[in-house]
């Protein structure tokens, strides 16, 4: 039987790969230096005891992960070696889903200008929002009513 791409809520058990997998991405995401401290370690715990963090597996191995702040999308990374699989649109398409049956709204992202992940959230209908500024060298773009 064929193995197949599995989305689950991450425990606070899981916030040790989390954090181990989102600093592989420090230089695509805006992580700060300390990231590596024990506090940050406790805000990844929290944030998955908080079911904000989400998890992409693979035959039982983390290949992405999802970090929610409500109806934003916070870090969004898949391991360098699952690229262009399509990890990274079905955590998008879940963080849609979901945001939609708990909220009753759309999702937002904040995005660099030229990155894989702004040719994402195009590709699954995003656009730019037409209110929310971004921080500069960043761009906001949504889907569904925010």
């Amino acid at each position: 039987m064929a193995q197949s791409l599995t989305i689950r809520c991450a425990l606070p058990a899981d916030a040790a790969k989390v954090q181990a997998t989102l600093l592989i991405a420090k230089g695509e995401v805006p992580l700060k230096p300390v990231f590596v401290s024990g506090d940050h370690r406790a805000w990844v715990e929290e944030q998955c005891r908080r079911r904000q963090v989400w998890l992409a597996e693979f035959g039982g191995h983390l290949v992405g992960v999802l970090v929610m702040r409500v109806s934003e999308v916070f870090f969004l990374m898949t391991l360098p070696a699952c690229r262009r699989r399509g990890v990274g649109r079905c955590l998008i398409r879940h963080a849609v889903g979901m945001v939609a049956r708990q909220y009753h709204c759309g999702v937002t992202a904040r995005t660099k200008p030229n990155s894989p992940m702004l040719a994402l959230l195009a590709a699954e209908g995003f656009a730019p929002h037409p209110a929310l500024a971004a921080p500069p060298g960043w761009l906001v773009y949504s889907i569904g009513r925010c």
